[in-house]
């Protein structure tokens, strides 16, 4: 009976060390993934510099957009594999560099929205984050090189600077001045302010051509009033659907040819049916337009 009883007690102990360690192993197997992802995140931010160093020392290729856009996504790639991870915020911040490097070469207002995105998230995600403070100091590189490409503009803020002293120190220094330049040399200003003009306005064509566009929704909308129509049945029509789309985010813009109300709702992501985040808006006592989609892939 001793024996079977020592038995019973050493299969006792024997189980529960078995037991130990099998959970010993389950909670190893739970952390393994944290490593995994770190360790890729790191590698793959890695890959992305070094792609984007080989970019930076052949000037061929940097006259394609495709090749600036490649190393973008292997910085996106790093960010997505970890997003809260510590390779998240370099991976975001070298995101907004690249895009600010296609902005200066191709003008184009969509490449600057992108490094202001990523610049942005950076801030509001990682505010523990060092690159916080670097990619406040880029939002506001961008903001001044925008205002610096505008010659007319230094003038016309110095101009009033003068204006300012003039004025607190009460003086008539500026009217012999304005005379003198104003008579001889008025026909030279003119042509080269033209010349400077018609070189401001080359990289803002992009917000010229904006202008346009609302300027032309606004004569619709004020025909639109105008017209008995939409009077009588208070219903609006959706003129135009514009978007922008990029790996990060997809920017919606409706018009319609007047004001309504509407209502918004964000869907959460169902893995179980395959349904991705979605967003719908509802707007009322509206309809499209005769040129508008029903369906518009986006």
């Amino acid at each position: 009976m001793k024996i079977v009883k020592a038995d019973a007690d050493l299969l006792k102990s024997r189980s529960r060390c078995l037991i130990c360690m099998i959970a010993a192993s389950f909670l190893f197997l739970l952390m393994q993934p944290c490593l995994v992802f770190a360790g890729d995140s790191r590698d793959r931010y890695f890959e992305a510099e070094a792609a984007y160093k080989l970019l930076r020392n052949n000037p061929a290729k940097q006259k394609y957009r495709q090749h600036w856009l490649e190393c973008v996504k292997k910085f996106e790639h790093a960010y997505k594999n970890d997003p809260s991870g510590a390779w998240a915020p370099p991976s975001l911040y070298m995101s907004g560099k690249i895009f600010i490097e296609l902005y200066r070469r191709s003008q184009k207002t969509a490449d600057k929205n992108e490094a202001v995105d990523n610049f942005e998230r950076i801030i509001k995600k990682f505010p523990g984050s060092k690159y916080k403070s670097k990619a406040e100091d880029e939002i506001k590189k961008i903001t001044g090189t925008v205002v610096a490409n505008k010659t007319a503009g230094k003038k016309d803020s110095g101009y009033r600077e003068e204006k300012k002293d003039v004025k607190e120190e009460k003086t008539v220094k500026i009217e012999p001045v304005s005379v003198k330049q104003e008579e001889p040399e008025k026909p030279v200003d003119l042509k080269k302010e033209k010349d400077r003009n018609e070189q401001v306005k080359t990289p803002a064509e992009p917000e010229d051509t904006i202008k346009e566009i609302i300027a032309a929704d606004n004569l619709k909308v004020k025909y639109a009033a105008e017209s008995p129509v939409p009077k009588s049945n208070g219903v609006v029509t959706v003129t135009n659907l514009r978007y922008w789309s990029n790996p990060n985010y997809t920017r919606i813009v409706i018009d319609t040819d007047g004001e309504t109300e509407y209502n918004h709702k964000l869907l959460k992501q169902d893995p179980s049916l395959n349904k991705p985040q979605r967003l719908f808006v509802d707007l009322t006592k509206s309809r499209l337009g005769d040129n508008i989609k029903k369906v518009i892939p986006i």
